[in-house]
């Protein structure tokens, strides 16, 4: 029994690292903010997916789709792994931080949902601009609620 479940198992993180690469090819081909129509779908129903493990195999495979020349950036790995916890009934979003230190202004996303602890980023000094989908769109969990 135990093997079937591994199998099991095993299938089913690759047929979610199939998705995730089709999902990184359509942000490559689209880009900046014509990726977010990706982020604009509701919660699935049910229980949920286990969020850190469904980011374990997203990373992954989007290092695979990488070697063959799709984007890999916080971005794609963003939308990626934003649009399959929606799609697997965990709400998440997707926050937006700049950072401006004198002349130089820095911006990178990240993914967020209910129960994920804060982000600790290396300089800390991101403030966070958006939500996407916004709560307006996509009523639900919101991280400032």
């Amino acid at each position: 029994m135990r093997k079937r479940n591994a199998l099991e198992k095993a299938a089913e993180e690759c047929a979610t690292a199939v998705r995730a690469i089709d999902i990184q090819r359509k942000v490559s081909r689209r880009g900046g903010r014509d990726s977010f129509s990706i982020l604009d779908c509701p919660v699935a129903d049910g229980a949920g997916a286990d969020p850190k493990r469904l980011e374990r195999v997203v990373n992954r495979a989007l290092r695979v789709g990488a070697a063959i020349g799709l984007l890999n950036s916080c971005l794609s790995r963003s939308v990626v792994l934003c649009r399959l916890l929606r799609e697997n009934g965990v709400d998440a979003r997707v926050a937006f931080g700049l950072n401006k230190d004198g002349d130089r202004l820095a911006g990178h996303c990240w993914v967020v949902w209910e129960g994920k602890p804060p982000v600790v980023l290396p300089d800390g000094g991101f403030k966070i601009i958006e939500y996407y989908p916004t709560a307006e769109s996509r009523p639900g969990w919101t991280p400032d609620g």
